[in-house]
Formats: structure tokens, sequence, C-alpha cells
């Protein structure tokens, strides 16, 4: 009897561990689209290599800081009423910046190393959800840190304030002596130790001081398995070959950079680990099928999911045999957005694009098409378009012309709003309250409101939105894809006369 008892008292104790560092994941659920029917969960079968046992650090996760898991109920329900008060507080133009991650060179110019006239009038006319920092834009502790407030303090919406620290070979300050930065190794070194303990005390570390500078995004870590050492572009910014090795990796740098109060957004969903060309170059594509990625490359995704991860990149490559055939890049796909990321795999957070100015998207598509299609495959952060000027322009002109509805942008900056809330970097007490709810209807009321709530919730549903039916954007019907189009290609002609 006693055996059983402790039995049960051990598996509430792992419980209670799991919900804490599940938090996020379970407080965005009420961001989630509507999808119906659903597809059937994923099947994760696993490589007759990955049978070795785990490192013990994924059973010992470090201790939970305040910033890393917040204090609201399972449900979400007092995250939902904080984002509700921030995006009540937000103009049209605020809510499509809030869509967009840039560098410098689309604000004040690449090199930019302070806040300058310039800076303060593209951030008053694109009031941008967040800015990437190069190694250019970085020259001492001191320097970098008036930077960054002085952002801020411009931004008419706190915004993120993202950097790529992998380790490594992958890190922008990371070998900057005089930054005096905790050491990150590169990803495969983790890989070859096995040892997920230390992926994560060193990730929390590197995390710890990126935010004491003032960074709230990290963009890392590299999830992707490497299928061909010899060919693979991923190099070490890769954990390695095996798929649970990498999960172990992953999942551990994830739980470190975000115990720290920074978000962690891993990369590069489909996966791109077998592809030998970079997207930034052109054309990449990967011939593996939807078995063989559940079955191997999936496996860090799932569990960066399950431990909250609050960003997952997409890459740029194809994937024929996800989309039906179609060589769509993979961030402009919702068949790999929608579809797989979001319903199969169950993630309703924070997607962000590959940079829509690689040469995969450039070739192939303008500036506002990648973002047109990027909206409808689900994306919620257009991370570099080609043009700021001209896709800002386009998407207000889409939304106000009926082109994108209200519904689909509000959808996605409330996934936004919920990371920036929840990671501290926006607070709801900075915009006015919601107005109370009105007094309960007579019965009568009720009895006339059930008859059109079929009306109603159709309308309150937003499924007039691409990303909510899960379709894809070509598989539409004519009569929406017109309207759509028309509209857009004015929006299109509108922001090139504009510019």
């Amino acid at each position: 009897m006693n055996k059983w008892k402790n039995a049960g008292l051990i598996i509430l104790a792992l419980l209670a561990v799991g919900a804490a560092v599940g938090g996020m994941f379970l407080l965005r659920q009420p961001f989630r689209q509507k999808a119906d029917p659903k597809p059937d969960p994923v099947e994760v079968q696993t490589e007759t290599e990955s049978e070795e046992p785990e490192p013990e650090s994924s059973d010992e996760p470090l201790p939970q800081t305040p910033a890393a898991v917040p204090t609201e109920n399972p449900e979400g329900k007092k995250l939902e009423e904080k984002v509700e008060r921030v995006l009540a507080g937000l103009s049209l133009e605020e809510k499509i910046g809030q869509m967009f991650l840039v560098d410098f060179s689309q604000l004040g110019g690449s090199s930019s190393t302070s806040v300058n006239e310039r800076i303060k009038s593209r951030l008053s006319s694109y009031p941008v959800g967040g800015v990437v920092f190069r190694p250019e834009n970085v020259v001492s502790k001191d320097q970098v840190t008036s930077f960054i407030r002085e952002l801020q303090e411009n931004a008419p919406v706190p915004m993120f304030i993202a950097v790529q620290e992998e380790g490594g070979s992958g890190s922008v300050l990371g070998s900057r002596e005089d930054l005096e930065l905790p050491q990150l190794y590169d990803a495969s070194d983790y890989g070859e130790s096995k040892d997920a303990k230390r992926a994560q005390t060193d990730a929390g570390n590197m995390a710890r001081a990126l935010k004491e500078l003032g960074f709230n995004m990290n963009l890392a870590p590299v999830a992707d398995v490497v299928l061909d050492p010899e060919k693979s572009i991923l190099g070490k910014r890769a954990f390695g070959s095996d798929a649970m090795t990498v999960r172990q990796m992953a999942e551990g740098q994830i739980l470190g950079i975000q115990q720290e109060g920074v978000s962690s957004v891993m990369k590069y969903f489909p996966g791109q680990g077998g592809i030998a060309q970079s997207t930034q170059d052109g054309y990449g594509e990967t011939d593996r099928s939807k078995e063989e990625m559940r079955a191997r490359e999936w496996l860090p995704y799932l569990a960066g999911i399950s431990a909250g991860v609050d960003g997952i990149m997409m890459s740029n490559i194809s994937a024929p045999a996800l989309t039906d055939g179609e060589r769509t890049p993979s961030a402009l796909s919702s068949k790999v957005v929608s579809r797989i990321l979001r319903e199969e795999l169950g993630y309703y957070g924070m997607v962000i694009s590959a940079p829509l100015s690689e040469q995969a998207v450039t070739r192939y598509y303008s500036s506002s098409e990648a973002v047109f299609k990027a909206i409808d495959a689900g994306v919620d952060v257009m991370l570099m378009p080609g043009s700021l000027d001209g896709t800002y322009a386009a998407v207000e002109s889409a939304v106000k012309n009926g082109g994108i509805s209200m519904d689909r942008i509000d959808l996605s900056v409330k996934r936004i709003l919920a990371v920036k809330v929840v990671r501290g970097i926006i607070d709801p007490e900075d915009y006015p309250p919601l107005p109370a709810p009105s007094a309960e209807p007579s019965e009568e009321g009720d009895s006339s409101r059930e008859e059109d709530s079929g009306e109603d919730s159709r309308e309150d549903s937003g499924e007039d939105s691409v990303e909510d039916s899960g379709e894809d954007p070509e598989e539409n019907s004519e009569e929406d894809s017109g309207e759509e189009t028309a509209s857009r290609d004015s929006a299109e002609q509108d922001a090139e006369s504009e510019q």
C-alpha cells in the first residue's frame, strides 16, 4: 500500500513541474484559431538510435524565476483580459506595427548605434513591434544599454529587442570579449556532450546577461536535426543528427532562456537540416515526407511546444511533400503554418516568418505579396520584409478595403501582446481599463438573442479569415479570392504610388 502511495506522490510532483514549465502554452490557448475538423494528433515515432537514456537534466529543470512563470490561472483568463485591455488601446497603425520585426536598415541606417532624429521619425510613422540588433549596432555595454533604453522611450508601443545568440559561431555578441558576456558554446558542442543541464544553465546565464543590457528576445535555439553532416548548411549551429539529443538540448536551452524572463524563438520549422543551399541565396527544398519529419525533425519542436516556447520561426525552404506538390516557401504556406504547425502539432503561440528579404522569397514575390501570403498562412510576425514602407502601407490599405479582416489582424496581435505582457515588456496598467460589462439582459432579450445566435457566432468567430479556415489561399472560393485580390492589388498600387 505504501508503495502505491509513494508512486502517487511522485506522479503528483512531476505533474506540478510540468505545469510550471508549460505555463506559457496554457496561457496562450485563448488566442488560437478555430479549426474544424481538426486533424488526428501527431503520432510520434522514435528512431532506434534514440533509445539511449535521457540526461538527468530533463528531469531536473532549474528553479523557475518569477519572470518566467506567470501567476495567472491555468485557463489564462486574467492574461486574456490584460491583452484585451492593451489591444483596445491600440490604433490600427499600432496593431499592424506589432506584426513587423525589423533591423536598423529599415529604421535609420544599418550601422546605427544611437537614436537619432531619423529613427525617431521612423518609429513614429511605423510603430513596429520589435527590432533586431546586429554586431554593427553594438559598440560597448554602456552604449547598447543606452541605445535600447532610448529606443523604448521613443517607441509608441514597447518593442521586442531581439538578438541572435545561439552560441559559438552563431553569436552576435558572445564573441565580443569587451562585453564580458558568459560563455555559450557552439550548439554542436552541447550535442556531443549530451549534457542538457549544462545547455540549460549556459543559455540561462547568457539570457540573464542579455536582459541586463536591455534585450528581451533571443532568436535561438536552432532546433533542426542535421540529416547529412557533410552537406548541411547549419554546421556547428545545430545540436546534431540524433533527434532525441537535439530535442533534449533545444528544450534545455528554451527553459534556460525563458527562466530569465527573455523570450526564446526556436527555428527553423519545418526543419532545414537536410538542405545544402541557404535560402539567403535562393531556392531551397527538402524532399522529406511528412511521416519522416514527424518521426525525426519535429521531435524537438514538440518538446519546445510542451516547454512553452514563446515563438517559433519558420523556414523559407519549400517542402512539396507537405504542400501537395506546391513549391511555396514554408513561411508563406498555410499548409505548413496553419495545418501542420498549429493544428497537427498544437502550437497556438507566436509564429515568426523567416527573413522575408531572403532570395528564396524576393526572387518570386514582391515585398507586399510575400507579406500578404505570410498573413494568409497564419504567420504573426513578419521578419525583415523587403520594404517596410511599402508593405506596411499595403497591409493598412488592405485592412481598410476589406482585403484582410480586422479579426485576422487582432488574432496575431493578441498572440504578440500575450508574450509582451507575460515577459513584462508591456504593462497593461498603462492602457485605459476596458468598459464594465453591461447589466444582464432580460429573459425576453435572451430569447431574441438565441434566435440570432447562429449568425452572431459566425460573425464573432472570424471564420472569414484564411488562417481560421485552415485552407491554402489559392484554394479559396472564387468570390472571396476575387474580392480580396482586388482589394490587395489596389493596396499594392496605392503603396507603390506613395513611395
